[in-house]
């Protein structure tokens, strides 16, 4: 696994397979980009696929962040590779880096895919999709505390009851935690940030992939960004929660290779 060594934020690792048109994957809060590893492998066919760990996360190493950080991080990766023509892709807390991003990617980016996404995490003015602020300061306090406990939660509620057999949680649950400053810097995004404003500028076509028992990121939250997105189109997932990409991986490359060769 190569790194991308910056001034800024040294050492984030990143996987790099195949070849073609390139797709450059986000993953979402306290988890990496091995998460993605099915859907590479499918996709890594006919695409050139990069896997970037946030910082903290993964193989990268950690350092303080804000939104803005991650976002040129992932602007940094894709000049440092030369990505052009990319479909840009995130997943949770993943989609808002991503969103983040677009403004530095210029023509870098041709097509955004968020996956379990949604411009605001909590509920606030006009926006009545997500968990309480509340719920996610609980969380922080419980994750100074009993940091195991609540990535074993957060991996559980990412699946519907019966999505994904135990083999699947099994080889889920083995990936090392993140930083624990990181988790918690996550968490700090996903409680304050608000991209609704910026969603007007996302001019390029937009697929919004959202399983319907999402417990996490209520699909309510999906269809409000499909409509306040210029060029988007939602598909759901009936019984998938958080993650289609893993408990669907066939499903979900389907519909990317498509986007990525032009369908809407």
């Amino acid at each position: 696994m190569p790194a991308l060594q910056t001034a800024r934020a040294p050492d984030l690792f990143f996987e790099d397979q195949g070849s073609g048109p390139p797709l450059l994957l986000v993953h979402g809060w306290s988890r990496s980009g091995a998460d993605f590893a099915a859907l590479a492998g499918r996709l890594s066919t006919r695409h050139r696929v990069v896997r970037l760990d946030l910082r903290g996360h993964g193989r990268s190493a950690p350092g303080p962040f804000a939104l803005a950080d991650l976002a040129g991080d992932v602007a940094a990766l894709a000049e440092a590779l030369d990505l052009r023509g990319a479909l840009l892709l995130g997943w949770s807390l993943g989609g808002q880096v991503a969103l983040s991003a677009l403004p530095l990617l210029a023509a870098r980016v041709d097509r955004l895919v968020l996956i379990g996404a949604t411009p605001r995490f909590t509920p606030g003015d006009d926006w009545p999709h997500g968990p309480p602020a509340r719920a996610l300061e609980a969380m922080a306090a419980l994750l100074r505390r009993r940091p195991e406990a609540v990535q074993a939660r957060f991996l559980d509620d990412c699946f519907a009851p019966g999505e994904l057999d135990e083999d699947g949680r099994a080889a889920l649950a083995t990936a090392p935690p993140p930083d624990l400053a990181c988790a918690l810097a996550g968490l700090d995004i996903l409680a304050s940030a608000d991209l609704r404003a910026a969603l007007p500028a996302v001019r390029g076509p937009v697929l919004l992939l959202h399983g319907e028992a999402d417990a996490i990121c209520p699909v309510g939250a999906a269809r409000a960004l499909a409509l306040r997105l210029p060029s988007a189109r939602l598909v759901t997932f009936p019984a998938v929660g958080h993650a289609p990409f893993i408990s669907r991986p066939g499903e979900v490359a389907s519909l990317l290779e498509a986007f990525a060769g032009g369908a809407t």
